[in-house]
């Protein structure tokens, strides 16, 4: 993923054309699998991210509430003049630290997607995450993360995913939920799809 962003600098891209890029992939996962999508909120990696929050309220306008949220704050200030300037009055940018014990003050969301932040985070811390991140949502929690051969250290990443290891993320996320739907497809890595309450018995990714 580093290579991939150093290359498209040296070609001349800008920062905002990628992060046009991202958030367009966020508004299309989410009208993809999910036709009433409410309010969403976006929880982004330390590669100044938060930013994708305000492309995905562009492209899909039927969003009433749109939360990015980032640990660092540096980001907000670009991201906050971008919301401005394309009359997006339904998009805001908070700091969060996902290992906190209580995120409630956020309230809860039909939509919470996780773009590549998982990889921050130990295995073990990982699931108290997971545990935050189920406690906000109301409908539809999606995650991506990327596929790598080692974790890659200047962007912080602590562990290693395949899809193997994001299908048992999503199978957890089920058992703690006590049911729904959840799939699993390749995309700049992977993304897992899960949908709590659409299904009341359990249906395990295969």
């Amino acid at each position: 993923m580093r290579a991939a962003e150093e290359a498209a600098f040296a070609r001349g891209v800008e920062v905002e054309a990628l992060m046009d890029k991202a958030g367009a992939g966020v508004a299309q996962a989410v009208t993809r699998f999910f036709g009433k999508p409410g309010k969403c909120i976006v929880f982004a990696g330390k590669g100044n991210n938060a930013g994708d929050a305000l492309v995905a309220a562009e492209r899909f306008p039927a969003l009433t509430r749109v939360v990015g949220i980032d640990i660092r704050t540096e980001p907000f200030t670009v991201a906050r003049i971008l919301a401005e300037e394309r009359h997006l009055a339904n998009v805001r940018f908070d700091q969060a630290d996902l290992l906190a014990g209580d995120l409630s003050a956020f309230g809860h969301f039909d939509t919470v997607t996780v773009l590549h932040v998982l990889e921050h985070f130990t295995e073990a811390d990982m699931y108290h995450v997971l545990k935050n991140l189920l406690a906000l949502t109301s409908r539809r929690l999606i995650i991506g993360v990327p596929y790598e051969q080692e974790p890659e250290s200047a962007y912080g990443h602590e562990q290693l995913f395949t899809r193997t290891k994001l299908e048992a993320v999503g199978n957890w996320c089920l058992e703690q939920l006590g049911g729904g739907q959840a799939r699993c497809e390749d995309c700049a890595g992977g993304l897992l799809y899960l949908d709590p309450y659409e299904h009341k018995s359990h249906k395990y990714l295969r």
